[in-house]
């Protein structure tokens, strides 16, 4: 036991003793005396009281205890307060007030009587009490030998005073050098956990410490240490009837409520709460105690002790476990941090492939070890972004997640004589890396690609969704299409692009002319911004025809390019290179402007559609500011402008969309689905955002009349948006026959080059005004 020496305890002692000393003398003396005079009882009554004054007064317990008869003569009132029990109870019998003593210091306190027994003088000795309360008291014992005449002594005296405060202070102290030790010198997080609840186990006298941390991948706790105090063979059974319950959804929450100490004392020990499996009881526990571990206002784990005895830890002793669970949580968190540091550095945490660093890092290798041939194939998922922004990045971070299993499960049963893959990575969301020496030959490359691709083939099912994926592969080698990473994964990359563009699962190898592809849309996109400045962009318009009366009910503007003197551009030639960047912002805007500028100039003015762009439905972009802005300058009606919106631009964001497709209606201006039947789920847009117009994909028009299902689908898509009260157009119209068919199926306008191809302003407004009109068929 730690050695106290505390001045004011002693000086008080002192004069304790001095007291006492002389009011047992006294006694003794006087009751030997047979003659009884009323001055000598009048001097006994006084030093009576004086001392009973004395004693109700100092905070310390005087006694006297019989070597005759094992029982205290005397024990001071004060000892109600350090017991917790009235000093008759406490000296009940021969035994009683043993029982207050813990079990390993009671031979300290019978050996200390027996000295005194021989003679020894002032022996002065620690020891800890249970009090009635169930807490833990440490006390501080002097003892002297009381002797008759003959020198024999008859009773032990003593003067006890409570150091509790005073030894957990000196505990708290203690404790907190070990751990500043052991965090300096220990290395191992295990090991110091181990010693540390070890040390603060013995410290404050329970049998069992164990440390639980939330493990934020599998959302739940999960025990790190445990420590017990006797090694017992059955520690594994221990710990099963330890283990926080994962069962309960609000274990975590209960045990650290308020971020509070949560304290259960139970004599039946069954705690749900806390454990599963065996009873409590069967390994004889009666207290358990949790403490959050907390930081920065966040738990993030638990240190439990649990005891075979009921103690209530006092104020102090919490005190002490809080502090601990504080010094000692900032060490754990930044252990975890630098390991999950470390662990980013190399890997996606999503995934738990490598990631692009590792990637990087592994090409460099590869080229300097002079590893030849190198091949690198990138695989993109087609429109993961979009998937994110429709279904959520919940969805999305699962779908990347099942996407990921399944690629390790073929890689892992995927075998060739001729190839093996040395490395897997994921480079970014959705885009995913191999890399292989062994390719040697193309056909070895198409055959992996082909099977890689025919994952997904089948649908992903996500919250009763089927999610039908697509994906396109690039594939770069060392040294034919670079001689650095950065070169073989941008030349992968742009193959992948390639990919793309020419449709879902599908591959592309680099090469030069991909790589000249890249530079010409570089150029184009610098040439743009020369184009909006120099004046070189100009709108030409296309007739839409009502079926119903051959007549023109509307036009759409369609931007072109004037790159040279001789050479005009469509925007097929330019706008998917805008369409990467916000120059399509300012395109936009300029069609805009030149639109409700052509309308209010107009001898015959008529309802005009606008494509609009996925970038003018975002939060940085007010597309409905604009309008107003270009209102107030022109004048023009709304219910002029029709604006024509993709299935792209409504899974963008879809809460955004929704708002302001609903104010553009709201302002007069009507509204088409373009390209209808292209996307993923065409036809729950109709539903949910209710277009004035759906415009048939010329794609579907091109197999008319000769494919039969494509006839099926175009009558189901006007009799599905008839049947919702919406009208159709049929965009590329370019035969009589087409003509004919659309009439047939109760189709409302046309627009393609079978009656007018885009023309000037200038051009439409003639047309309007000569009443142009197609010729319908009696």
């Amino acid at each position: 036991m730690e050695r106290l020496n505390f001045s004011l305890a002693a000086y008080s002692m002192f004069i304790a003793i001095i007291v006492m000393g002389v009011f047992f003398s006294l006694i003794f003396t006087l009751k030997r005396s047979k003659k009884k005079t009323k001055t000598i009882q009048y001097k006994l009554s006084g030093s009576e009281q004086l001392f009973s004054e004395f004693t109700e007064n100092i905070h310390q317990v005087l006694w006297r205890f019989s070597i005759n008869t094992h029982k205290f003569t005397y024990i001071s009132s004060y000892a109600t307060q350090v017991f917790g029990q009235p000093v008759d109870l406490i000296n009940k019998d021969e035994e009683s007030w043993l029982r207050y003593i813990i079990p390993e210091d009671k031979p300290k306190i019978m050996a200390a009587i027996n000295q005194v027994k021989q003679g020894v003088s002032d022996i002065t000795l620690d020891i800890k009490i249970l009090r009635a309360d169930g807490v833990i008291a440490v006390l501080s014992n002097q003892l002297f030998p009381s002797k008759n005449r003959q020198g024999t002594v008859i009773a032990v005296l003593g003067i006890i005073s409570d150091i509790t405060a005073q030894y957990n202070l000196a505990l708290q102290k203690r404790l907190r050098a070990e751990l500043h030790k052991n965090l300096n010198q220990l290395k191992d997080m295990k090991n110091l956990s181990y010693i540390t609840l070890k040390s603060i186990g013995l410290a404050i006298n329970y049998d069992i410490g164990e440390l639980w941390i939330f493990d934020d991948k599998e959302k739940k706790l999960v025990c790190l240490v445990h420590w017990s105090r006797d090694n017992l063979e059955d520690n594994n059974k221990i710990h099963e009837v330890l283990s926080v319950s994962d069962k309960t959804k609000d274990t975590f929450q209960v045990i650290c409520l308020n971020h509070k100490i949560i304290q259960y004392s139970t004599h039946a020990m069954h705690l749900k709460t806390h454990y599963t499996g065996v009873d409590g009881a069967e390994i004889n526990l009666k207290e358990v105690v949790g403490i959050p571990i907390v930081v920065s206002n966040k738990p993030i784990g638990v240190l439990c002790f649990y005891n075979r005895q009921i103690l209530n830890l006092d104020i102090d002793g919490y005190k002490i476990l809080l502090e601990f669970a504080e010094e000692f949580g900032e060490y754990i968190h930044n252990k975890l941090l630098m390991k999950q540091l470390k662990y980013s550095a190399v890997y996606d945490a999503l995934t738990g492939l490598y990631n692009r660093f590792s990637l990087v890092k592994k090409i460099r290798e590869m080229i300097k070890n002079n590893v030849q041939p190198i091949t690198v194939i990138k695989l993109r998922v087609n429109n993961f972004q979009l998937i994110n922004y429709a279904l959520g990045y919940d969805v999305g971070n699962k779908i990347l997640q099942e996407m990921s299993k399944k690629i390790t499960d073929f890689l892992s049963s995927y075998s060739s004589p001729l190839s093996s893959i040395d490395f897997v990575a994921i480079a970014e969301p959705g885009i995913f890396c191999f890399l292989s020496h062994q390719f040697d030959e193309k056909d070895v490359i198409i055959d992996f690609v082909t099977k890689l691709l025919d994952l997904f083939k089948k649908p992903i099912k996500k919250n009763n969704i089927e999610i039908f994926l697509s994906a396109s592969i690039g594939i770069s080698r060392y040294p034919q299409n670079g001689t650095t990473p950065d070169q073989l994964l941008g030349s992968a990359i742009l193959a992948v692009i390639q990919s793309s563009n020419e449709g879902g699962n599908r591959f592309k190898f680099a090469t030069q002319d991909i790589l000249k592809s890249t530079s010409q849309n570089i150029e184009i996109e610098n040439a743009m911004h020369h184009a909006l400045g120099n004046n070189e962009l100009e709108l030409f318009y296309q007739p839409k025809v009502s079926l119903n009366t051959g007549k023109i009910v509307g036009v759409e503007a369609l931007i072109r390019w004037h790159e040279s003197k001789n050479t005009i551009r469509s925007p097929d030639y330019f706008i998917p290179v805008c369409e990467q960047t916000d120059l399509i912002l300012e395109i936009n805007e300029w069609v805009l402007d030149t639109v409700m500028q052509d309308i209010a100039r107009s001898e015959h003015p008529i309802k005009t559609s606008i494509n609009l762009s996925a970038r003018q439905f975002t939060t940085s972009y007010d597309l409905l500011e604009k309008l107003t802005q270009f209102k107030a300058k022109y004048g023009v009606n709304y219910n002029y402008l029709e604006m024509e919106v993709t299935e792209t631009i409504l899974m963008t964001n879809r809460t955004l969309a929704s708002q302001v497709i609903s104010k553009l209606r709201a302002m007069g201006i009507t509204i088409s689905l373009d390209d209808f039947g292209t996307g993923y789920s065409s036809f729950a847009y109709l539903k949910n955002f209710a277009p004035d117009f759906i415009k048939i994909d010329k794609s579907f028009i091109d197999g008319v009349p000769g494919d039969l299902n494509t006839i099926k689908i175009i009558n189901a898509m006007i009799s599905v948006a008839h049947s919702l009260g919406l009208k159709v157009v049929a965009e590329g119209v370019e035969s009589s026959e087409q003509i004919a068919f659309l009439m047939g199926a109760g189709c409302d306008e046309i627009q393609g080059y079978y009656f007018s191809k885009p023309v000037p302003f200038l051009d439409i407004q003639a047309m309007i005004k000569h009443d142009v009109r197609l010729p319908i068929p009696e």
